[in-house]
């Protein structure tokens, strides 16, 4: 498979507010805003026919190799397939020498494409906001 290009973009205020929507999406809620999901993340701009995305990562080094965790996906072209978010993530992976790729969404359509691409359901992640206990 030949990877797509990306280009690797530097942080403006501009390209993080763009992300604002994958800090919706993010599980951990109101726990976290922009910069406790950015922080630390490279931010790539990837293009391809009329799909244009930026995507947010960051990798984190293990025992055993580097994951390379997604924080961020935001399409701002046509509708990513299956094979765009492939290349993205393989290119990704490989720009920053990782050897996994890890990414929680509460996105049901994007989970269905990274299944479709080859990313696997390993788990479930479970939250329960324990101030609403108190």
């Amino acid at each position: 498979m030949v990877l797509p290009a990306l280009t690797v973009k530097p942080w403006t205020p501009d390209l993080a507010r763009a992300f604002i929507p994958s800090v919706e999406a993010n599980p951990w809620g109101p726990l976290e805003n922009l910069l406790d999901v950015l922080g630390g993340a490279f931010l790539f701009e990837f293009v391809q026919g009329g799909a244009h995305a930026l995507a947010a990562a960051r990798p984190v080094a293990c025992a055993h190799g580097r994951r390379l965790d997604v924080v961020g996906l935001v399409s701002t072209g046509e509708r990513l397939t299956a094979e765009h978010v492939r290349g993205l993530s393989l290119a990704m992976a490989a720009r920053l020498e990782c050897d996994m790729l890890a990414m929680t969404t509460m996105r049901p359509h994007l989970a269905r494409t990274c299944v479709r691409a080859g990313w696997a359901e390993t788990g479930h992640l479970l939250t329960m906001d324990a101030r609403a206990l108190q």
